[in-house]
C-alpha cells in the first residue's frame, strides 16, 4: 500500500469513527493538515499554508480542532509531532481487530465470551501448540468484548502487552502506564496492587502474549523464572479479587501452574487442532483448490490439522513443489518457511527431560502410536517424572495420548520439524574446538536409530536424523576426508571413556552407539576408531565397514549386527508370515523370525559337500513355519527350525532342479528341467519318481493340505494331479485350465490358477469352476503368485502390486511397486509380500500390504570376507562382546572371525 493509500484508509476510519460518536468528520483543513503531518513528518504550520489555499491563522485554528478530535477516537493528547504518529498506530490497532482469522473457532469464541459477559470470569488463559491461533483467537475475543451490545461497551480499550521485554509486573506496569491516554494513570505503588487495582477502576482488557518465555524451562508444572516470580503474585491476586472491571487474557503455550487451578475468576482453554473440514478449506483458501479432495485430506492429515503449518504447507505446494503433495510429504523442509521458526523456537524452550521423550518418539517417525507411556518410562527413558514430562509436553501442543495411553508426536510434519531441530542442536556439539560433559549428555538422551526397529523406521531415521546430521558436519567443519571425521569421532570416544573427575559416569551409554552410527554414516571405516571397552547401545551397523573392526571388551547390547549374502541369493516365506529364509550362492541358509515388529536372526546354517566345499543354494520352500526344503547344486536337504537341528541331506539328484515344494512334515518334491519328478515320503522313508509326462520343464509343485495329491505344472503344459499313495505312476487327473499358468494353488479340495486364456485374457479360475476376470493386459504382468492357502493373489502389474481376495472375488489393494522388484512369496492372511529387488545388489524385502511399508530387509553385500592365517587385520574382534546373540556369535564364529 503506498502511503497515499494508507492515509486514505485511515482517513475514512477516523470519519466512520466519528459519525458513531455523533461527532463531525474532519473538514477539509483538519484533512488537509494531518495529510501534511503524515507525509511531512515536523512540517510546521507556515509551510503547510504555503502549500495550500488555508492562511497560517486558519491552518493554526484547525489544528487543534484536529488534536481533540485525535484524542476522541484515541484517548491520548496529541501535539504536532504526535498527531499523525498516534492516528496511525489507533488504525493499525483497528486492523489488528478487524483481520482476524478464527475459521473453525467460532464456537470457542463464543463460549470465551459467555465466560467474560455472563459469568463475570476475568482471567482467560489460552493456550496451545505453535501458530495454532492462540492469539488470533484472544484478538477476536477482544474485538467482540469492545463491541456495543444494546447500547452499552463493556470494555473501553485493550492493551496488548509483548512480555517478552517485561520481565518482571513492575515492567509490566510501567509499559501499561506508557500506554494509556493522559487522562487515565496506573495508581502508585506496589506494582502488583497497582495493576489489580488499575483492573478494578478501568474497562481495560490487557493481552499478555507469549507468556511462556518468563517460565522456568525446567520447570515441568509452568513455574515461573524467579526474577519473574512476581506475575505469579499478582495472577493469584487477580484470582481472588471479586468485581473487576477490567479483564485479562493470557496467551501462552504453556499455561503458569496458578492458572491450572479450579478458580471461579479463572478460564483456562485450551486450543486444539481444527477438524479435517476446516483444515481442507484453510488449503483452499491459501491456493489449492485444484487439488482433489483425498489429496487436500492427505495434507491437513500430514500437517495435524495444525493452521500455521497448514499455511506453510500451502505455500510451499503452492510456489515451490508445482501442486506436488507427494513432493512435499516426501521432503517438508526442503526450503525454509519463517513460520517454521515458532517451533524451533519452541523447541529451544523445552527441558532436557522433555527433549529426551521427544527424541525416543522420533524412533518411531510414521506410526501414530508406538511407544506405550509404562513402558517407555520404566524400559527406555532414562529420567525420572516421566507423567509430568508428557503432560508438559502435551500441553505444548507438540505429543498427543491416545485412549489406549500411548504417546506420539502430534503431526508427521511435526515429526520432520524436531528431526531437523535436533540435527542442527547435535552439529553445534561438534563444532566446539573442546567438548564438555554437558556436550556429550546431548548425545546421550537417547539413541539417534532404533537398530531393532522395522526397515521403514530405519530408513526414516537415515534420512531425516543420522544422514542430515552428516551432511551438517562435512559442510560446518570441512571434514572432506576419512582421516579428518574419523579424528573429530575418536576424540569423542576417547571422551567417553576417560570420563570427566567433576561428572559422575554417563548412564545409559547412547552417546558410543550414536557417534558410531554418525561414523558410519560419514563412510568411516571401524578400523579407524577406539571403542574398544565402551558400552555400545543401538548401533546400527549393517552398512558399516567392519573389516578390522575391534569390539573386544565392548558391550554392544540393542546393535544390530551384518549378515553376509553372496549373490545369486534366493529365498521363501513361512505360510503366516512370520519366518523368512534367505541362502546364497556359497551355501549360507539364514532364518529370521518375528518378535513384535522386528525381525531376529534365529537359526543359521552352511550346506557344503563331502568335501566341505560350499553348495549355491538354488531352491527354498516352507512346509510350515517350521519345516522347509532346501536344494543346493542337486542335493536335497529337510530343515526343522528347533534348537540344534540343522539340515537333513535327504537325496541327490544328477538333473537341473527347476521347482521346489515342500508338504508339510513329511513329503518333499522337486521338478526337473527335463520334465520328471520326484516325491520322498518321510513317513515311510521313501521316494518316487513321476516320470516324463511333462515336455517342459516342471516351474510349478503344490502339495494339497493333507499333502496326499501333488499338483505339477510345466511350463505352459496342461496341470497334472497325482496320488500320492497310489502306484509309482499314480497320475489322477489332467486339467487344462489355461493356456498360460502364473501361479498356481490348493484350495481346500481344488485347484485355483491364474492364468491366460486364449492368450488374451487374465482370469483366476478354480477346478470347482469359479472364474475371476482380472483386468490386466498380458503384456503388463510381471509376475502373479497365490497365498499358501489359495484365498489371496498378489499380481505385479507395470510398476503395482495388486492384492486380491479369491474367495471374495475382491481387489484389496492397490500399491506403487518398483519395475525391477520380483514378488516371491503371499502370506496367508494376504498381508505380507515377499519381494525381491533384481538388480544388483540384490535385495530382499518383506513388505506390510496394509501400511505399505518394508518392515524387514537384507541386502547381498561384500562388507567381510572370511579371515585367513595370513592377513590377521581381516578379523572383527568379537572377544569377549556381550551384545550379539547366542546365534550371532556362533554365526561370526563360524565365518572365520573372533568370538
Amino acid at each position: 500500500m503506498t502511503s497515499e493509500d494508507e492515509f486514505n484508509a485511515i482517513h475514512r476510519a477516523i470519519d466512520e469513527e466519528l459519525a458513531a460518536q455523533g461527532k463531525r468528520r474532519l473538514t477539509g483543513a483538519e484533512s488537509s493538515i494531518l495529510w501534511h503531518f503524515f507525509s511531512q513528518p515536523g512540517i510546521g504550520f507556515k509551510q503547510i499554508a504555503n502549500e495550500t489555499i488555508y492562511t497560517y491563522g486558519s491552518i493554526r485554528d484547525a489544528a487543534y480542532k484536529l488534536y481533540t478530535k485525535i484524542k476522541i477516537i484515541t484517548g491520548k493528547d496529541v501535539k504536532q509531532n504526535t498527531c499523525a504518529r498516534e492516528a496511525k498506530a489507533w488504525y493499525q490497532k483497528l486492523q489488528v481487530l478487524g483481520n482476524v482469522e478464527v475459521q473453525g473457532r467460532e464456537k470457542e469464541l463464543n463460549t470465551l465470551l459467555s465466560d467474560v459477559r455472563e459469568l463475570g470470569r476475568h482471567v482467560i488463559c489460552i493456550t496451545g501448540a505453535p501458530k495454532i491461533g492462540k492469539t488470533q483467537l484472544a484478538i477476536a475475543l477482544c474485538r467482540q468484548l469492545l463491541e456495543t451490545v444494546e447500547g452499552q461497551k463493556s470494555f473501553d480499550d485493550f492493551i496488548r502487552c509483548p512480555v517478552s521485554s517485561l520481565k518482571s509486573v513492575e515492567d509490566l506496569c510501567r509499559y501499561i502506564d506508557d500506554s494509556l491516554p493522559t487522562d487515565i494513570k496506573v495508581p502508585q505503588g506496589n506494582a502488583n496492587l497497582a495493576l489489580t487495582r488499575f483492573l478494578h477502576e478501568h474497562r481495560y482488557i490487557l493481552l499478555i502474549e507469549q507468556g511462556e518465555v518468563l517460565h522456568d524451562i525446567d520447570s515441568l508444572e509452568g513455574h515461573f523464572k524467579s526474577e519473574s516470580s512476581s506475575y505469579e503474585r499478582w495472577l493469584r491476586d487477580l484470582m481472588d479479587a471479586p468485581d473487576l472491571r477490567g479483564c485479562l487474557i493470557w496467551v501462552s503455550r504453556v499455561p503458569p501452574s496458578c492458572l491450572q487451578e479450579i478458580n471461579d475468576y479463572v478460564v483456562h482453554h485450551q486450543l486444539q487442532t481444527l477438524t479435517q473440514t476446516v483444515a481442507c478449506n484453510i488449503l483452499i483458501d491459501k491456493g489449492l483448490d485444484k487439488l482433489p479432495p483425498q489429496e487436500l485430506e492427505h495434507v491437513a492429515d500430514f500437517c495435524g490439522n495444525n493452521p500455521g503449518a497448514l499455511k506453510i504447507a500451502a505455500h510451499k505446494i503452492k510456489n515451490r513443489y508445482g501442486y506436488s503433495v507427494a513432493e512435499f510429504i516426501n521432503d517438508p523442509l526442503d526450503s525454509d518457511d519463517a513460520g517454521e521458526y515458532s517451533w524451533y523456537s519452541a523447541l529451544d524452550n523445552i527441558s532436557s527431560k522433555e527433549r529426551s521423550l521427544l527424541g525416543w518418539l522420533l524412533l518411531y517417525p510414521h506410526e501414530r502410536v508406538k511407544a506405550r507411556v509404562d513402558r517407555v518410562g520404566r524400559r527406555q527413558l532414562p529420567f525420572s517424572q516421566l507423567g509430568l514430562v508428557i503432560q508438559s509436553l502435551q500441553k505444548r501442543g507438540l505429543i498427543d495420548i491416545d485412549e489406549d495411553g500411548y504417546c506420539f508426536i502430534q503431526s508427521l510434519w511435526l515429526r520432520h520439524v524436531v528431526a531437523k531441530h535436533l540435527v542442527e542442536r547435535l552439529g553445534k556439539v561438534f563444532e566446539r574446538e573442546t567438548i564438555a560433559t554437558e556436550d556429550v549428555h546431548k548425545l546421550n538422551q537417547h539413541p539417534l536409530i532404533s537398530p531393532q526397529a522395522p526397515a521403514w523406521q530405519r530408513q526414516w531415521h537415515r534420512k531425516n536424523i543420522l544422514g542430515p546430521l552428516a551432511e551438517y558436519l562435512i559442510d560446518k567443519l570441512n571434514l572432506w576426508s576419512n582421516e579428518s571425521r574419523a579424528e573429530k569421532i575418536n576424540y569423542m570416544l576417547q571422551f567417553l571413556k576417560r570420563g570427566s573427575i567433576n561428572q559422575p559416569p554417563l548412564q545409559n551409554n547412547y552417546a558410543a552407539g550414536n557417534l558410531i552410527n554418525i561414523a558410519i554414516e560419514l563412510g568411516i571405516p571401524l578400523k579407524d576408531l577406539t571403542f574398544d571397552g565402551l558400552t555400545i547401545r543401538h548401533a546400527d551397523l549393517r552398512l558399516a565397514k567392519l573389516k578390522g573392526a575391534n569390539f573386544g571388551n565392548c558391550n554392544t547390547r540393542g546393535t544390530s549386527w551384518p549378515v553376509i549374502l553372496r549373490e545369486p541369493v534366493v529365498s521363501a516365506m513361512s505360510p503366516d508370515g512370520n519366518t523368512v529364509a534367505v541362502g546364497d550362492s556359497e551355501g549360507w541358509i539364514l532364518c529370521w523370525q518375528r518378535e513384535i515388529e522386528t525381525f531376529v536372526l534365529y537359526d543359521f546354517a552352511q550346506i557344503t559337500n563331502s568335501n566341505e566345499h560350499p553348495m549355491a543354494i538354488t531352491h527354498i520352500a516352507f512346509g510350515n513355519e517350521k519345516n522347509l526344503a532346501i536344494a543346493a547344486d542337486g542335493s536335497i536337504y529337510r530343515w526343522f527350525l528347533y534348537p540344534e537341528e540343522k539340515p537333513e541331506l535327504i537325496d541327490s539328484i544328477p538333473s537341473p532342479i527347476s521347482s521346489l515344494a515342500c508338504g508339510d512334515m513329511d513329503f518333499i518334491a522337486i521338478g526337473l528341467e527335463n520334465g520328471c519328478i520326484w516325491v520322498w515320503n518321510n513317513i515311510n522313508d521313501s521316494k518316487k519318481l513321476l516320470a516324463h509326462h511333462h515336455m517342459n520343464a516342471v516351474e510349478i509343485l503344490e502339495f494339497n493340505a493333507e499333502a496326499t495329491q501333488l499338483a505339477s505344472e510345466g511350463g505352459g503344459d496342461r496341470i497334472l494331479v497325482w496320488d500320492l499313495f497310489g502306484t509309482s505312476d499314480a497320475l489322477q487327473n489332467s486339467i487344462n485350465l489355461a493356456d498360460h499358468y502364473y501361479g498356481m494353488k490348493w484350495q481346500q479340495d481344488s485347484i485355483v490358477v491364474a492364468g491366460l486364456v486364449r492368450n488374451r485374457s487374465c482370469q483366476i479360475r478354480s477346478t470347482a469352476g469359479s472364474i475371476i476376470e482380472l483386468p490386466y493386459d498380458p503384456q503388463g504382468i510381471t509376475g502373479i503368485l497365490f497365498s499358501e492357502n489359495g484365498n489371496y493373489l498378489a499380481a505385479g502389474i507395470s510398476g503395482k502390486v495388486e492384492i486380491w481376495s479369491v474367495q471374495q472375488e475382491l481387489r484389496l489393494y492397490q500399491i506403487p511397486l518398483e519395475t525391477d522388484i520380483r514378488i516371491l512369496a503371499l502370506s496367508n492372511d494376504g498381508t505380507w509380500v515377499l519381494k525381491m529387488k533384481s538388480n544388483s545388489p540384490a535385495m530382499v524385502q518383506l513388505w506390510s500390504i496394509p501400511t505399505g511399508k518394508i518392515y524387514w530387509e537384507q541386502t547381498a553385500t561384500s562388507v567381510f570376507r572370511q579371515a585367513s592365517t595370513s592377513d590377521n587385520e581381516g578379523y572383527l574382534q568379537l572377544s569377549n562382546d556381550s551384545g550379539p546373540t547366542a546365534v550371532e556369535k556362533a554365526y561370526y564364529a563360524a565365518l572365520g572371525f573372533t568370538a
